[in-house]
């Protein structure tokens, strides 16, 4: 790290520390005062354009965000939204953001915000030195967020955790299924400070005491978490429910990421709804449209969406081309390779 980023890391943890004081006494100070701060080291229209509409939203005193800060603050160690916010606001949107930029423009290809891992397979998973190689590859070409799936392995699960702890300056979200959350687990995952734990939530005819019991563990351990959900034609019903919303409310979760599963004939009126809960008036935890939300975010940096996810056995799924992407293959090939051959900027050669 250059000496002007620790400089301005510093600062950063420093009014963060006064803002979660503040925050404790007044909320609406506390959060205003960190909002001035985002503006502050914003570098582009579009994340000064972000920062502006945050400031306008809590402006409202009786927006529910200000029921997910208190919340958040009293249910969530610290440390981790102190570390976990700056990987993600400083070093992932802003720092990392211009990283991007310029690599971008060396090297002539488009490069994601996040790099997504898919390793819901029980044969020939990537090993977490070939993650941990791609993960530090990332960071160079400034991508300081990761998200993986994974499936029922409590030993690869804890083997990840660990090896993510050590990249102190990326963020992460781990979606897993709930029953295999444990107190190690959590406990792992609050002394890393970087990882948010995301649990995916039942259908309503499921059973839904791994739920509670995972967010209770997750609560008693001060972790921050959330639930994520699966969605098309057959759950859109349930998904944009007022029991649904209750439930993630009851659960205490920081986050809802909506996952869509196919097209959807009504998409529209569905993000128009989904727009409607993020408003002041919403509720009181981020839901996040997992595709649309963050193709906007690469949109944002990139101009492009450069979305591409790295399956369980290394090979890359890659769905908004024409090119097949078999060949190619996290084992056998480096990142900037996989997004040269995928992901070229013509306008920059």
């Amino acid at each position: 790290m250059n000496q002007s980023r620790k400089i301005i890391t510093a600062m950063i943890r420093v009014a963060i520390d006064k803002g979660l004081r503040d925050m404790e006494v007044n909320a609406g100070r506390g959060i205003r005062n960190l909002l001035d701060l985002g503006t502050y080291f914003s570098k582009g229209q579009d994340q000064k354009n972000f920062f502006a509409q945050a400031q306008k939203i809590m402006n409202n005193k009786n927006s529910r965000y200000y029921t997910l800060i208190r919340r958040l603050i009293h249910n969530v160690d610290h440390k981790i939204i102190k570390t976990f916010g700056i990987n993600l606001g400083y070093n992932s949107l802003i720092y990392g953001a211009g990283i991007i930029k310029e690599r971008e423009k060396e090297y002539g290809f488009n490069i994601p915000w996040p790099i997504i891992f898919d390793l819901r397979s029980l044969n020939d998973v990537i090993s977490i030195s070939d993650i941990a190689e791609t993960l530090s590859c990332g960071e160079s070409l400034g991508i300081y967020c990761g998200m993986f799936f994974i499936d029922n392995d409590k030993d690869y699960l804890q083997e990840l955790i660990k090896t993510l702890a050590t990249y102190k300056e990326s963020a992460y979200f781990l979606f897993v299924p709930p029953k295999i959350l444990t107190d190690e687990i959590a406990i792992e995952a609050v002394e890393a400070g970087n990882i948010a734990i995301i649990f995916q939530l039942p259908a309503p005819a499921e059973s839904f005491e791994d739920l509670e019991t995972a967010a209770n563990t997750l609560l008693k351990h001060k972790c921050l978490f959330g639930i994520y959900s699966l969605y098309d034609a057959n759950n859109l019903a349930y998904i944009t429910s007022n029991g649904y919303v209750k439930l993630i409310e009851d659960l205490n979760s920081t986050f809802a990421f909506l996952i869509k599963k196919s097209t959807l004939k009504n998409e529209k009126r569905f993000l128009s709804s989904l727009t409607d809960t993020r408003s002041a008036e919403g509720f009181p935890f981020l839901f996040i449209d997992f595709y649309n939300d963050l193709a906007s975010i690469n949109e944002l940096i990139s101009g492009q969406n450069p979305f591409l996810t790295i399956k369980a056995n290394g090979s890359i799924d890659f769905k908004l081309i024409d090119t097949p992407a078999e060949d190619l293959n996290i084992k056998r090939h480096s990142l900037p390779t996989i997004l040269e051959r995928l992901l070229p900027r013509t306008q920059y050669v």
